[in-house]
């Protein structure tokens, strides 16, 4: 049980609208949209061919944008400590 000194009577603030949740909404529907033609496009290429590459390719674009974002890697949040970026995305031995 939460001790009732601690707890604060601010609610969050309510959801709202905004020019970027279009932009992504938009964004998203545009994709969908365009998932059949793709799929068209890669019916050649076998499948496990196609889940190695997003599997490789998840990575280096993970952390670019992490980088981009300027968001520790959650290896350094876990620990409680900044790690440097080469130490976050090497591997240890």
């Amino acid at each position: 049980m939460r001790n009732p000194d601690t707890l604060s009577n601010t609610q969050p603030a309510p959801p709202e609208d905004t020019p970027q949740g279009l932009a992504f909404a938009i964004g998203a529907y545009g994709l969908w949209g365009f998932l059949p033609l793709y799929m068209k496009a890669i019916a050649h290429i076998p499948a496990a061919e196609i889940v190695v590459h997003r599997v490789i390719w998840s990575v280096p674009v993970g952390a670019l944008v992490l980088i981009l974002l300027g968001r520790p890697p959650p290896c350094a949040r876990r620990s409680g400590r900044r790690v440097p970026w080469r130490w976050a995305v090497s591997r240890r031995r």
